[in-house]
This record gives C-alpha cells, sequence and structure tokens, in this order.
C-alpha cells in the first residue's frame, strides 16, 4: 500500500510540472493554486473578471525535519493571463535549472509545453505535452514525450482522435487512433446516436482487430421526461459474434446541472448467470459547503446486504480551491484512512501567499510534511471581454403565482411546463419576447419548468401555484 501510494503521489508530481502551470479558458471554474483569485472575487457588469497571479514563488521540499528549498520560480504572462513561461532558479545562486514554456494557437488552446534543463550555459530539451484542439473545442491529440538523445520518445498519452460531426455539431463518429511507437494504428470506432435534444441514446463501439472492423460493445442510454436531464439507466452490452448479450448495466444517474444542484449517483449491476441482474456495487456523491464525499457500498450476494467499502473526500474552501482528497476503506468497524492529501492556504487579506501541502497513510498516520510553495510579488489582471447582453432574459413570474404566468423569453424559445411526475402540462413557443399563460386548470402545487432553444435546454427551474 504504501509503494502504491508513492506511486500515486509520482505521477501526481510529475503530471504537476504542466498542470499546474497552464491556465484553462475559464478562470472562474478551474480549481488550481496557481489560479489566485481575490477573497472577494469580482466580475464587472461587462463580465472581465479581476484575479491576481503571482510573478515570483519559492519551492520548498521536506527533507526530514527541516525544508529545503528547491527551486525560485519566475512566471510570465500573456495580456490574457495565460501563463507563458515558469523559470526555475536556483535559490542559493541564481542559477537557471529549469523551465517551462507554454506555447498557445490562435485560439489560445495549450498546442506545446516544454520543459527544459540548464546544462553548461544552454537550455536542453526534457519532456513535453503536446494538445491539439478542433474547431469545437474537442481534444484530437494527446502526447506525453521525453527527448532521448536526438528523437522524442512516447511516455504516455499516445491518443488521437478522427472526429466526424453531424449538422449540428454532434460528434458523430470518433476514430481513436494509438501510438504505437512507430506508427499510428486504428484502434476502436465510436459511432453516436442522439435524440431530439442532443441527448446521447447510443454510443456503439468497434474494435478494429489486424485491420477488421467488428462490433464491440454498445451503451445504451434511457432518459425519462422530469425536468433535469435524468437518465433512468444505462445499458452495457457485449457483441458475442452473433447478437448483442447483456452485460453491465449502471441506473439512477442524475446529473448535476447549472440550475439544480443534484447529487450524482448511481447502481451498477452485472448480468448473472444468463438469467438476472445482480447487484455489484454502487456510489453515492454527497455535496456539501466544503467537500464532496464519494461513498461506495458493495453488494453482498451471501447475505444480499449492501455493505461499505470505500469513500473519497475532496476538500475545498469557500473559494473552491482545492484543500486536498481523503480516500478511506470500511474495515467491518471503522475508517481506515488508505491516504490524505491536504494543502492548507495562507492569505495575506487579498492573496494566497503561501500553499502547504501534507500527506498521511497507513504507514504513516500523523500527517508528514511534503512540499511547500510561498508566493509574493503578484500580478492583478483585468480579464475577459465585454459581454453581449441579449435584449431579452429567460423568466417567468409572478412566483408563487395562481392563474396566469407571464413567461418572457427570446423569439422561437420553447417554454414547457412539468408537473411533479414528470408529465408536461404546458408546452408553448415564445413568438415575439413575452407570452401569457394561462394555469387556472392546473391544481395548486409544484411544478418544474424549462425554456428549449433548438430543443436544448437553455434554462430552468421550479414554480409553485398557490
Amino acid at each position: 500500500m504504501r509503494k502504491h501510494f508513492l506511486l500515486i503521489l509520482f505521477i501526481c508530481t510529475v503530471s504537476a510540472l504542466f498542470a499546474q502551470t497552464k491556465y484553462s479558458k475559464d478562470f472562474s471554474k478551474k480549481q488550481n493554486p496557481f489560479i489566485l483569485k481575490k477573497i472577494n472575487h469580482q466580475q464587472n457588469l461587462d463580465s472581465r473578471q479581476l484575479i491576481s497571479i503571482p510573478q515570483n514563488s519559492i519551492y520548498y521540499s521536506w527533507d526530514a525535519d527541516n525544508w529545503k528549498t528547491i527551486y525560485q520560480n519566475e512566471y510570465q504572462y500573456d495580456g490574457k493571463g495565460y501563463l507563458t513561461m515558469q523559470l526555475m532558479k536556483n535559490p542559493a545562486t541564481g542559477e537557471n535549472c529549469k523551465r517551462l514554456n507554454n506555447y498557445f494557437d490562435q485560439n489560445d488552446h495549450d498546442t506545446l509545453s516544454l520543459l527544459q534543463v540548464w546544462h553548461d550555459g544552454t537550455w536542453i530539451d526534457s519532456l513535453r505535452e503536446i494538445n491539439r484542439y478542433d474547431q469545437h473545442n474537442n481534444n484530437i491529440l494527446h502526447l506525453n514525450e521525453i527527448y532521448a538523445g536526438n528523437t522524442w520518445v512516447t511516455l504516455s498519452g499516445g491518443e488521437a482522435h478522427d472526429l466526424e460531426y453531424d449538422g449540428n455539431g454532434l460528434i458523430k463518429n470518433d476514430v481513436y487512433l494509438e501510438w504505437t511507437g512507430l506508427q499510428w494504428l486504428k484502434s476502436t470506432i465510436d459511432i453516436y446516436t442522439y435524440n431530439s435534444n442532443n441527448q446521447i441514446l447510443v454510443d456503439s463501439s468497434l474494435l478494429f482487430d489486424n485491420g477488421v472492423l467488428t462490433s464491440a460493445y454498445r451503451t445504451i442510454y434511457h432518459y425519462n421526461n422530469a425536468p433535469t436531464p435524468l437518465c433512468d439507466t444505462m445499458d452495457m452490452q457485449e457483441w458475442n459474434g452473433e447478437s448483442w448479450g447483456k452485460s453491465e448495466r449502471m441506473i439512477n444517474i442524475v446529473w448535476k446541472t447549472p440550475q439544480m444542484d443534484t447529487v450524482l449517483s448511481y447502481t451498477d449491476q452485472q448480468w448473472a448467470y444468463q438469467s438476472y441482474w445482480e447487484n455489484n456495487f454502487r456510489l453515492n456523491n454527497t455535496i456539501l459547503a466544503d467537500s464532496v464525499v464519494s461513498l461506495e457500498e458493495y453488494y453482498n450476494t451471501y447475505t444480499t446486504n449492501w455493505e461499505l467499502s470505500s469513500r473519497e473526500t475532496v476538500f475545498t474552501d469557500s473559494k473552491k480551491n482545492n484543500l486536498g482528497v481523503c480516500y478511506e476503506t470500511w474495515d467491518g468497524d471503522l475508517w481506515q484512512i488508505e491516504y490524505e492529501l491536504r494543502y492548507s492556504l495562507a492569505w495575506n487579506g487579498v492573496d494566497i501567499i503561501e500553499k502547504l501541502l501534507k500527506v498521511r497513510d497507513l504507514s504513516n498516520p500523523e500527517y508528514q510534511n511534503v512540499e511547500k510553495y510561498s508566493y509574493s510579488n503578484f500580478l492583478h489582471l483585468e480579464l475577459g471581454a465585454p459581454a453581449n447582453i441579449p435584449e431579452t432574459v429567460i423568466k417567468i413570474y409572478p412566483n408563487p403565482g395562481n392563474n396566469i404566468l407571464y413567461v418572457q423569453g427570446n423569439k422561437n424559445n420553447e417554454f414547457v411546463l412539468y408537473d411533479l411526475t414528470g408529465r408536461e402540462v404546458v408546452h408553448k413557443t415564445i413568438n415575439d419576447s413575452a407570452i401569457t399563460v394561462n394555469t387556472s386548470s392546473l391544481n395548486s402545487g409544484i411544478y418544474f419548468y424549462r425554456f428549449l432553444k433548438n430543443g436544448a435546454i437553455i434554462g430552468s427551474g421550479k414554480w409553485v401555484k398557490k
């Protein structure tokens, strides 16, 4: 277990060389300590965001009983706040050690992150990560490579996608290619079919075997009529050479949407003895103010009872900064911490000035220091562009209401009202910018509504009739 944990930590640390030094296009959602938001995150009326990011930091590694300085980091950014270079120097001498260069294409996608080491007065290539995207913002190439001698060798990743779309920009076919070290080989092809709401109905996977394409497995999605994108069941089926056979299914899946805080939960079942569905395990996520708890239980076929198995807790602060993760297993009486990583952040009132990482596991139940960052000289940027505010906004009123409901939206939007059983009780098209709906025939109670644009959900909520 200890070796397994150290391997995970090593992989995470190596990945952090790339992942922690780049910015996503959505600054407000990225949970990354390098994106140092102000305590009271501000957003102007024209949607520009005020963020503060470090220009300098010092990286420390814990050495038995004291902190050892490893790197002094200097950061450079472009006008959009994207990190273009992280320079790592020896804190004692100021001499160059490593640098990470990030290159972006015209659409602000990361196309290349190059890690170099300083040797005999020059920069030597070491590692690189390549990501490429298509016009629909889908990743079509991912490579992690190491420079060996005079050539680049694939370290991990080695995957590419040849995507074909239908008229709505939805993925129709995804041909997955795998890098063998010498050439790209077609591995699988996924074929997607959708319903009128652009929800996936079937994901069929075909397998390339010596260049021959054969059926492999498929996933079938079943939706109900609730006002949230609710998937009752996902059926996974395998091809036996002649027909599709039952294999596995997941039930009770609820998607978390921006409009509703819905807990994601599902139960996994296996098709047993070619005759009935048998419970396998289930997962429940509980979303709290400062954490998300994922509880996994397995089904004991001998006692026919659900029994605790493991749980994972992801910690965040009020500003959604990542504060660590804890993975535990149930021993029959108590929860045992397999491993836990905890970050603590120190603030000066505006910016994060220190980030500390500690870990513990079964072999070391007390927290052990691992690494620390100290930040200074922050750069405060106002990012984004003025938003195009539509002339009309989608809303309903009064809420609670009675016999008349006023609906405001954009032209050609559809307004749909459902009762608690998911039955559609009102379906109207907004011809101008607003409509009046007669609700006198509806019983008092709670209803749910959706605004649709070309079949896609653009807004939803709850309406109460008094």
